[in-house]
């Protein structure tokens, strides 16, 4: 083969190559499959779950409570205590509940002769009034057991009334005095006035009510109207209230309680 054929031959060899080469270059990969990637789904966002609005029990007011109470129990004993005067013909529309008693007071002695006296409230005072209250006497003696009226601050020595209820041998009686420097002064009526209302038994309970209006006062013993007794003399117009107690001989026991004040304006 000459010259020219030869590179004719080479060139066809070398021009089949590149057609065998790039008929394997054609050959078609199949593409790879997209995988589909899943459509996000949406997280449902949290419910609030709704919570209870607290309900607040109000706290009572203790003062305001104690108070109303105080009160109610105020006018409870107001309304006995005008039925009470009212029943017994006393006027009661210009007066109001001043005090009443909350605790009993008792007065004891024993041996021979014996006087005592005690406020039932240091701080109280009244001038026209009327009082009320229970007296139980309990003695082995000759005794008197009372209430004292329009005292001044210092009972013991300085002035004041007694009401006294005498309980003598199975004679009961009462009257009203007039003290001053720690001594009996005078009696209003000149004289102790006997009461057949009055329970004399040892061991017994007379309720007492007294209406001091200006120098006059009025005596109602269990219920029933005494003898009426003025103290010209004006000598208090107004003052404290105490329990009084005077014995010959024995053991005594006088105690006040359910006292209460009506004062007058």
């Amino acid at each position: 083969m000459n010259a020219i054929g030869l590179k004719l031959a080479w060139a066809a060899l070398s021009l089949l190559l590149i057609l065998s080469t790039g008929c394997a270059s054609a050959t078609p990969t199949a593409a790879p499959t997209a995988v589909p990637s899943p459509a996000p789904t949406d997280t449902p966002v949290p419910t609030d779950t709704p919570v209870p609005t607290p309900t607040f029990t109000a706290t009572p007011n203790i003062a305001a409570t104690q108070s109303a109470e105080a009160t109610a129990q105020a006018q409870a004993l107001a309304n006995e205590v005008k039925a009470e005067l009212e029943l017994l013909g006393i006027p009661v529309d210009t007066g109001s509940l001043g005090w009443y008693q909350q605790e009993p007071a008792e007065l004891k002695t024993d041996g021979g002769y014996q006087e005592l006296v005690a406020l039932l409230d240091s701080d109280y005072v009244a001038g026209d009034f009327a009082v009320a209250a229970d007296i139980t006497w309990e003695t082995t003696g000759i005794i008197t057991c009372g209430l004292v009226l329009r005292s001044k601050e210092n009972v013991e020595n300085d002035a004041h009334y007694v009401f006294e209820m005498l309980r003598l041998s199975g004679l009961p009686g009462w009257s009203i005095s007039f003290y001053d420097d720690g001594e009996w002064q005078y009696m209003l009526s000149g004289k102790p006035y006997f009461a057949g209302a009055i329970d004399g038994e040892n061991g017994a309970t007379n309720r007492v009510v007294i209406t001091a209006i200006d120098n006059e006062f009025n005596v109602y013993i269990n219920g029933v109207r005494q003898t009426r007794l003025f103290d010209d003399s004006k000598r208090l117009s107004e003052g404290r209230f105490g329990n009084y107690l005077w014995q010959e001989s024995g053991h005594t026991t006088c105690r006040v309680e359910n006292t209460a004040v009506w004062v007058y304006k």
